[in-house]
């Protein structure tokens, strides 16, 4: 698998081709997206980089698009050019018919906005004539245009003086976007002369296409020919000029996510403060993702020739730089302004941007206001990163061809014979290795560095090496072998995020002295007094705006990052619209109990475990939701299962947050190599382990209780009955889910412990049943298999009429009111604005830019969940698994049946027992237990 999938944003040129034929005969519509080219953009260009350039510009009007499937309409604005364009949706598909007259290089740009949609980009698949010409085009992405809400006196300030966070709103602005790729190049497209149609379907947000322009490839000039540029128009170099711009306040940025940040590192950092936390940088880990943005408005003098030089922090990538394309007033000046390289090092640096042997690029500004853009690229890594790329899935194809003769624990005293038995696979290493060595030198003559990162692909490449040396050897390697490919998957994912944080850059002429990057040993010692003396005076684990002796208490007991954004939230929002103080403290996840024995509990308690609610109901420590007058809408904002553990005996003690459910993770490169369908029922299920097994794979199935509980529900059954007096066990249905679940793991053999997210990256797990949050593992540890799997509802039940029940269990999360509160109606709000769509889409969205893709929210509000950035397909599946999801009841004793069909399950699996008399000698202890925490809770009520 190539390079993850590549953004698109403004554009540039490079100096090769794509050829499409203008005979080929289009598919229709149906068919196109299955077209895919199998090849990435850079073998591509080396098949037709003798192509001549093209000619001319062709400029296709969005309104005149065809609406083939979906919604697509024609949106009527006085700034659209012609005054129209096309507003496509979610899942829609259009095209465009153009004839080229001249047969050569083009790039293709377009002028889009995207109104008020979700608070990400959005992502397009594009034909040429009905086929892909490379992988990447099946992902495209457009950029929105965000700015932050700034007063002229700048941030707005807490009681300590410390600044709050800007809010951000999308602007509706038309931007003309180039495709482009990882490199900071525009896509380049040979075209035939003749017609031609361009097809794109929506895969995730709304977007209004204004103009499609298709124009001839023309080349940047280098900077010395832009020098040259300089001298025949007479551009002089201003003189004493110093132009300071605070890197914080930007004019524009591609991403919600992108938002000014508070850094503490330097005593010189500006603007500084030991006592309070301003917001004085920005960037970072926020800006660090391929296409990503940041824009600034600068008030420029005087008309000139001016040295660019920042302030910057690159302390993640040792020993590779992080590369960022420059733009003033929306142009690339030359062409080495579209790779400029910020090194790394621990420490604060000051640059002023120029060539590798520190002459100064000079740039010409004329007087009045310039906008200044950065934007993140691979540049002059993107190579080496697609050659890696390429060489990791063919290494996972290595390493699953391998496991096929050896299995998971190979006998490493056995010689497998693997050069006659697989003589294909030891030529594929060959090449992968040479391919790899190739690699590590093009990283080496880029950095001039054997670091970190040299290190690993020179750990990859000798230990194939080594393997080709000794075949008989590779089963003693295998394991080694696997880690390898998995640390060179971390070493994509790590190189591809290209983090840079920003203090302020300077606009001057070349004889200005310039700030000192770091501050001295003495600064920095009586820095750092100051603030571990502020430690002890102020608490950094309690935000509160507003002065008041008695405000809303809220308690958090999640990480610092989950606190500080709810913190943020808060302040900025909640506070503003109700005007009730609210203190939000971060505390230990034990706390709450014995806060609340003592009756110092907080007001307000969020991201308690499902149990929570019940069990401090049935002690008289919680409020009942359901007296409140608006309750019931409310709870319209949830699917009914979210809620359900919340409930006991018709009152609701907690409202939901998270809400997750298992869905089936599949591989569908190795499915289809095993000649295998994604399974829809339990008997699918059945038919395939065999054919996974064949080939030494697995089946990833969720053990035990969890796993239990989706076969019983399916099959009809129940876990209690008599409103959780008596267990519903003794059931038909559900001693025929439990002999389904001991056959599964004693008979078929599936694995009770594995590592899911290691062996479905690997490819020898195909299929995995996990909680959705698995997702977020992917999506981060596995970039290298994007677009090879699919997350789907898991298998179900297949019923007399032939529909398939897939009911799953779900888990949720709950945020409650304490009963010894005084402020009943105001924590009454703070739920309901704290469980609110607008709120928990603010909160997911800032959580994953914080946090990045690992950290996408789960909410149980079904509303803000269609708010992420899903793409249609997997918020469909999603979405059609939670419809039929349901949720488990907390009752009084809910904890004896997990504890023993536990310990039933392990009777069967370890001794090899018959499960309906394990789960029929468990059921009367069940019972008795039930029974007596209910007259437990009966007589505490008396």
């Amino acid at each position: 698998m190539l390079l993850i999938l590549s953004l698109v944003s403004y554009g540039s040129v490079a100096p090769f081709a794509l050829a499409v034929n203008a005979e080929q005969t289009a598919a229709s519509s149906d068919e196109q997206t299955q077209q895919a080219s199998d090849r990435g953009y850079l073998t591509y260009l080396s098949e037709v980089q003798d192509k001549p350039d093209g000619s001319g510009v062709i400029e296709l009007q969005g309104e005149s698009g065809k609406n083939l499937s979906g919604t697509a309409t024609v949106a009527e604005q006085d700034h659209f050019d012609g005054g129209a364009a096309l507003r496509t949706e979610e899942g829609s598909k259009a095209e465009w018919s153009f004839s080229v007259s001249t047969a050569g290089v083009y790039t293709i740009s377009f002028t889009v906005t995207t109104e008020s949609a979700k608070k990400s980009s959005a992502q397009r698949t594009m034909l040429l004539d009905g086929t892909f010409l490379f992988d990447e085009m099946a992902e495209l992405t457009f950029t929105r245009y965000w700015q932050d809400a700034v007063g002229e006196d700048g941030f707005e300030t807490d009681l300590s003086g410390g600044h709050l966070r800007p809010s951000s709103s999308a602007v509706e602005e038309l931007q003309e976007q180039t495709l482009m790729s990882d490199s900071g190049d525009a896509y380049l497209f040979y075209l035939e002369a003749g017609p031609h149609t361009l097809t794109l379907e929506a895969i995730k947000e709304l977007l209004v296409i204004d103009k499609i322009t298709i124009s001839g490839y023309q080349k940047l000039p280098s900077y010395q020919e832009k020098t040259e540029e300089y001298k025949q128009k007479g551009y002089q170099e201003v003189t004493n000029t110093n132009l300071l711009q605070e890197a914080e306040y930007c004019s524009g940025k591609s991403d919600y996510s992108i938002y000014p940040l508070f850094d503490r590192t330097s005593a010189i950092t500006s603007p500084q403060s030991t006592s309070a936390l301003l917001l004085n940088t920005i960037g970072g880990t926020h800006w660090q993702s391929i296409g990503q943005w940041i824009s600034w408005t600068v008030d420029v003098p005087e008309s000139g020739l001016y040295q660019l030089s920042f302030r910057y922090l690159q302390d993640s990538l040792r020993g590779v730089f992080v590369s960022r394309e420059l733009r003033i007033d929306g142009e690339v000046p030359f062409e080495e302004a579209k790779r400029l390289h910020f090194n790394y090092d621990n420490k604060w640096q000051m640059q002023t941007l120029g060539d590798g042997e520190g002459n100064p690029y000079l740039f010409y500004l004329e007087k009045g206001n310039r906008t200044i853009r950065l934007r993140v690229v691979l540049g002059d890594l993107y190579e080496v990163v697609d050659r890696v790329s390429t060489c990791l899935g063919e290494l996972n194809s290595i390493y699953r061809s391998i496991l096929s003769i050896t299995g998971t624990s190979p006998d490493v005293n056995r010689d497998y014979d693997f050069q006659h038995i697989i003589p294909e696979v030891l030529e594929n290493m060959e090449t992968q290795s040479a391919s790899l060595k190739e690699a590590a030198q093009q990283l080496y003559a880029l950095t001039g560095e054997k670091g970190e990162m040299f290190s690993m692909l020179e750990t990859m490449y000798f230990q194939l090496d080594k393997m080709l040396l000794k075949p008989y050897e590779i089963a003693k390697q295998f394991t080694t072998f696997k880690s390898n490919i998995s640390s060179l998957g971390d070493w994509v994912y790590k190189i591809t995020n290209q983090p840079l944080l920003l203090d302020y850059f300077i606009l001057s002429d070349s004889k200005t002295a310039l700030p000192k990057a770091n501050d001295s040993f003495l600064d920095s010692l009586w820095f750092n007094t100051q603030l571990f003396i502020n430690s002890f005076i102020v608490d950094y684990n309690t935000v509160s705006t507003q002065q008041t002796s008695e405000p809303l208490n809220v308690w958090v007991p999640t990480g610092r990052d989950q606190w500080r954004i709810i913190s943020n939230l808060s302040d900025n929002s909640f506070v503003k619209k109700t005007g009730v103080p609210v203190t939000v403290k971060l505390v230990a996840p034990t706390a709450l109990l014995p806060s609340t024995l003592s009756g110092r509990g907080p007001d307000v308690a969020l991201s308690n475990a499902q149990n929570i609610p019940v069990d401090y109901a049935l002690r008289n420590a919680v409020l009942d939701l359901s007296t409140f007058s608006d309750f019931e809408d409310v709870m319209t904002r949830f699917e009914e299962s979210a809620a359900t553990p919340f409930c006991y005996q018709g009152k609701t003690y907690g409202l939901p947050e998270n809400q997750t459910w298992p869905m089936m993770f599949c591989r569908m490169d190795v499915l289809e190599e095993l000649g295998l369908e994604p399974p829809e029922t339990w008997t699918d299920v059945l038919s395939a382990i065999p054919v996974i097994k064949r080939r030494n794979m697995e089946f990833g199935m969720m053990v035990g209780y969890q796993g239990y509980l989706q076969l019983l529900y399916q099959k009809g059954g129940a876990l209690y009955r008599d409103d959780g007096y008596h267990t519903a066990l003794d059931s038909n249905e559900a001693i025929a889910a439990f002999e389904q679940l001991c056959n599964l793991f004693t008979q078929y053999k599936l694995p009770i412990e594995y590592n899911a997210a290691n062996r479905f990256r690997s490819g020898e797990m195909p299929i995995v049943i996990a909680d959705y949050a698995f997702y977020n593992q992917l999506m981060v540890f596995s970039p290298e298999i994007g677009g090879l799997w699919q997350m789907l509802p898991i298998p179900g039940e297949e019923e007399a009429d032939g529909t398939v029940n897939r009911v799953a269990v779900t888990t949720t999360t709950a945020a409650i009111i304490l009963k010894s509160t005084d402020k009943k109606e105001q924590a009454w709000e703070y739920l309901k604005w704290w469980t609110s769509a607008e709120t928990q889409t603010e909160f997911g969205v800032e959580m994953e830019a914080v946090l990045g893709p690992s950290a996408k929210q789960p909410t149980a509000n079904t509303a803000a969940l269609a708010e992420l950035p899903w793409t249609v397909k997997e918020y469909q599946n999603l979405r059609t698994q939670q419809q039929t999801s349901i949720g488990i009841p907390i009752v009084p004793g809910y904890y004896q049946a997990e504890r023993l069909l536990g310990f039933a399950f392990n009777d069967v699996y370890n001794n090899n027992t018959n499960p309906a008399d394990e789960l029929e000698d468990i059921l009367s202890s069940i019972n008795t237990e039930l029974e007596r925490k209910n007259q437990e809770f009966i007589s505490r009520k008396k």
